[in-house]
């Protein structure tokens, strides 16, 4: 990817970022589905990835969650397709993904992910992670 590409790519995350810390939601959503349109021409699967998982988290911040679910699953599929993938780039697409589950009430399969999510921060050696991923999966119902 050129550089340029690449820091445009990076300076929209950080502008989007900075307007979901102030609770511009919709200006955050913009700047994020720019940067990952770049993304996807580019064809960086691992970027890709990344940047829809926070389109997702932004639609699931506006409780348009038939919205957010579809990015969290592409982000998912790349990571699982890529070999080059972390446990903890997986792990934190699982964690939203699970907390979508959950809110939609289908405690099963956010469990499931929770489980999934807690062994991969074990192996990346994050313990709030973990921490995190174990009160989810005592209390199913949060």
């Amino acid at each position: 990817m050129p550089a340029d590409r690449n820091q445009l790519i990076a300076t929209l995350k950080r502008l989007g970022q900075a307007a979901r810390n102030t609770g511009n939601l919709h200006e955050a959503l913009r700047l994020y589905e720019e940067a990952a349109g770049l993304c996807e021409q580019e064809g960086d699967n691992q970027l890709l990835a990344h940047t829809i998982r926070h389109v997702g988290d932004i639609y699931f911040a506006m409780e348009q969650r038939d919205l957010a679910e579809p990015n969290y699953l592409r982000a998912l599929t790349l990571y699982r397709t890529d070999a080059s993938s972390s446990p903890l780039d997986l792990a934190n697409a699982l964690r939203p993904y699970a907390l979508l589950k959950e809110a939609c009430g289908e405690a099963g399969l956010a469990q499931a992910m929770w489980q999934e999510a807690m062994s991969l921060y074990k192996i990346a050696e994050i313990p709030a992670g973990v921490q995190e991923c174990a009160e989810h999966l005592r209390s199913p119902t949060q």
